[in-house]
């Protein structure tokens, strides 16, 4: 008997869905959606297509799988280190999307910068998108009074850290994760100081807000 089979067989459904997950996140990421068939995901997994089709019914379902589940685990990420008592808490955004991406990288940059690019998936990241500009506003609060001003901050911190984080994993060493935090929210609150009210309390609590 193959090592792959005894691998298929010591897997339950929950955990060979995860590998078909995560097998289709780098499928999709290296040739995007139209041309990735369900073949090169049960290549990419090491199964067949069959043992495909009996977790996900059909390519969109399991591209919409993917997205779900990274969605999912930067949300649950980002709570645990809000959780965090306040002075640990610095950095704790570039830390939740770094982690997440470090345990599952081609399914960040599929779900931060190829799925708005396909026609059926561009409303659930545009939906994705609002939900982390409005944590934004939340965290900005009143330090920032004037709302056109207010509106493009937000937007733009949330491009900040997923774009930082995409060039990270591109460059960046996992040992030099931590330096890159520091350096990434470093520059967060640079740029908060140009742009946050003068009469603003603590320019700092924003991120440990």
């Amino acid at each position: 008997m193959s090592t792959g089979t005894t691998r298929r067989q010591l897997l339950n459904k929950e955990q060979r869905s995860a590998s078909i997950l995560l097998a289709a996140a780098t499928a999709f990421a290296r040739s995007g959606f139209a041309t990735t068939s369900m073949d090169d995901v049960a290549g990419e997994a090491g199964v067949t297509k069959l043992i495909v089709y009996r977790h996900f019914d059909t390519k969109e379902e399991l591209y919409r799988a993917v997205l779900a589940d990274i969605s999912g685990r930067l949300r649950d990420e980002l709570l645990r280190e809000m959780q965090l008592p306040v002075p640990e808490r610095y950095g704790f955004t570039t830390r939740a999307i770094l982690k997440v991406a470090r345990q599952n990288p081609d399914a960040v940059r599929l779900l931060f910068l190829h799925a708005e690019r396909e026609p059926q998936f561009k409303q659930y990241v545009a939906e994705l998108w609002e939900g982390a500009v409005g944590i934004a506003l939340m965290l900005i609060g009143e330090r920032i009074l004037d709302p056109v001003t207010k509106a493009w901050a937000a937007r733009s911190v949330v491009h900040y850290l997923m774009d930082g984080v995409l060039v990270w994993l591109d460059v960046g060493e996992p040992a030099r994760d931590e330096e890159f935090t520091t350096l990434s929210t470093n520059g967060l609150l640079a740029m908060f100081g140009a742009w946050i009210d003068p009469a603003s309390v603590d320019r700092s609590a924003i991120l440990r807000s």
